[in-house]
């Protein structure tokens, strides 16, 4: 009878939906239900004290957030940040594939200490630069006082952002690295060796030969790094907490910082429907312009 009842439904045309039906309740229960959630919130105002009972206001919470100048400031920050950081890992990831592309002692070793930091929590690795950067006991400022240049990497705003930049390259351009390596050895053999044959310079084969047959993969690890470095949030706040004040704010520590420590609820949901909005049209205009470059790359 077991077995009838089995195979009877092994035959159910309805055994498709049966099978995937797990999924989309964990589909329902970790994406669409809290995203139509946050459109509850951002309509309503919901605090501490009202949490309860909360009142309808309409768009007020979305005039809120686009009126107030520190949500500007940090969404300008982590725009120069985003552009800063792929920039240098981009930069370095590429030159690093090149490099590794040619058979070099020790390529396995240098490559598995290149990518040890994809292994560290953005937390952790945070806390471990906080330490570092420490001006009394931290190693940085001592390395610097070795040679003579008394200077703490946190002391000012600039020095700051640069070494917050330069932190998140050091996580990161293993990342980079590690996509268009793999690309890299993904490439056919007989463009390299038609340029070789032409006279073409190793430059020439890598401006017109090697970077436009890997354009795929560096627009992937552009957008993959832009999506990663708009929503940061660890490393920085471990590191400044977004301070001196908000001058080291991403719009992810804005929008935790109004949720979670000022308790505006509504607030906070409608900046976050609005950075999605934002980051949904900035990845479909740098997919769109990088794409167009290399097709006018290629004629």
């Amino acid at each position: 009878m077991v077995t009838f009842l089995f195979s009877s439904l092994l035959e159910d045309r309805y055994l498709k939906w049966l099978l995937v039906l797990p999924l989309i309740i964990l589909l329902l229960v970790i994406t669409i239900f809290p995203t139509l959630y946050a459109y509850y919130m951002s309509v309503h105002r919901i605090t501490i004290e009202t949490f309860r009972s909360p009142v309808f206001i309409g768009l007020k919470n979305f005039l809120m957030v686009l009126l107030s100048g520190e949500f500007w400031y940090s969404l300008i920050f982590t725009i120069i940040f985003m552009i800063s950081a792929t920039s240098i890992e981009l930069a370095l990831g590429l030159a690093l594939a090149l490099l590794f592309r040619s058979n070099i002692r020790g390529k396995s070793i240098m490559i598995a200490l290149i990518l040890t930091p994809l292994a560290v929590a953005p937390a952790l690795y945070g806390l471990m630069f906080r330490l570092m950067l420490d001006p009394i006991t931290g190693v940085i400022p001592a390395m610097f006082k070795l040679i003579g240049v008394n200077i703490s990497p946190l002391s000012t705003l600039t020095s700051t952002v640069i070494s917050l930049i330069v932190i998140d390259a050091l996580q990161y351009t293993p990342f980079v690295f590690l996509i268009l390596f793999a690309a890299l050895h993904a490439l056919p053999l007989e463009p390299v060796e038609a340029a070789l044959v032409d006279g073409a310079s190793s430059w020439q084969i890598i401006r017109y030969v090697t970077l436009p047959l890997i354009k795929p993969a560096v627009i992937v690890a552009t957008i993959f790094r832009f999506m990663d470095s708009f929503k940061t949030f660890d490393t920085i706040y471990v590191i400044t907490g977004g301070g001196p004040g908000i001058s080291t704010s991403t719009v992810t520590i804005n929008v935790y910082k109004q949720t979670f420590l000022m308790g505006n609820f509504g607030t906070g949901a409608a900046a976050t429907l609005i950075l999605f909005y934002l980051s949904m049209m900035a990845i479909t205009v740098i997919y769109k312009v990088m794409y167009r470059k290399g097709e006018s790359s290629e004629r």
